[in-house]
């Protein structure tokens, strides 16, 4: 993966400074101490942080009305720990990537009997460890690809980026990364993306959790121009350290109607169901603090079907046109 190089400042040292150290006292300190300081430093964060707690209060309400604000509350706390978490697991996970043990980590029963054959799309949420999900079809012996937000230090992006290609991980930049994805399942590969933030630049609208939302279109078109099976999943975390376990909530293939706008909604919706599902089941490890509708409409049109496709997706290579 290729950034455009850029001299650091001494603030960007200081930070990437700090950073590495963090990383290490982390990685030599016993996991569940490691893991129970860092959930702690995140509820603290999420205590102190009323404008982000505020609104993952809100958007928690959204999704889940009946419930009341005190577990809410207790469920925004939860995942903000989580999240701090997951920075911690993007380090020590690397290691046992690097030893051939990672699926020690990572239990994929649920998930490997029931993946369709290369090439597909695994989409998935901001919950869990979003990137243990990655590394352990790596790990499983898949061509994996992403593509991936550049850190705004670059000395810490540099660094990232080499942590997950010690993984296994083949993340590409933003810019081309998408045509790049689409040339991965062209030659069979597995893309996989993280689909639950608001999309600034050209987004589908469509629901998620009942309220309409600024969404990408990427993975939808890609899904329908190539006809690929695409996996809706996610890696949980399972108790409070560095064990997770892969969850599959769906696998579907849309088929293109000739209305590209209506199938483009169609499927997002329906991705976006098949997410919601799988972030009911463990709330407590979703990013809630992300302002995931924002400069969305007030209200969105009701969406349509969207076509199952039930042919079989084409082979490698077949029937994909590029993404603009």
């Amino acid at each position: 993966m290729k950034r455009v190089d850029s001299r650091p400042s001494i603030t960007d040292r200081l930070e990437y400074g700090a950073v590495r150290v963090a990383a290490f006292v982390c990685t030599v300190l016993p996991e569940r101490l490691a893991y129970a300081l860092v959930g702690l430093a995140g509820r603290a964060f999420f205590r102190v942080a009323k404008g982000r707690r505020r609104l993952a209060l809100r958007f928690l309400r959204q999704a889940f009305p009946a419930t009341p604000d005190a577990e809410l509350l207790r469920i925004g706390s939860r995942s903000t720990a989580n999240l701090f978490k997951v920075a911690l697991d993007s380090v020590r996970l690397v290691r046992w990537a690097q030893r051939g043990r990672l699926l020690e980590r990572i239990d994929l029963d649920d998930l490997l009997p029931r993946l369709p054959p290369a090439p597909f799309l695994v989409v998935t949420a901001h919950l869990g460890c979003w990137e243990a999900g990655a590394m352990a079809l790596a790990a499983a012996g898949y061509d994996v690809h992403a593509v991936g937000k550049a850190a705004r230090n670059p000395l810490i992006d540099r660094w990232v980026i080499d942590n997950r290609q010690r993984a296994g991980m083949n993340i590409h930049p933003r810019r081309g990364g998408i045509r790049t994805l689409v040339r991965v399942l062209a030659r069979g590969g597995v893309s996989a993306m993280v689909v639950d933030q608001n999309q600034r630049l050209r987004p589908v609208i469509a629901p998620f959790f009942g309220h309409p939302a600024r969404c990408e279109r990427s993975t939808a078109a890609i899904a329908l121009r190539g006809r690929y099976p695409v996996v809706v999943g996610a890696v949980v975390r399972v108790g409070g350290g560095m064990r997770f376990r892969a969850v599959l909530e769906d696998t579907v293939t849309f088929a293109p109607t000739g209305d590209s706008e209506r199938d483009l909604v169609a499927a997002t919706t329906r991705l976006n169901e098949l997410l919601e599902n799988l972030i009911r089941r463990a709330p407590e490890q979703y990013l809630w603090l992300h302002d995931r509708f924002r400069g969305a409409p007030a209200a969105a049109p009701a969406a349509p079907s969207p076509a199952v496709d039930t042919a079989a997706p084409p082979a490698a290579g077949e029937g994909m046109a590029p993404v603009a």
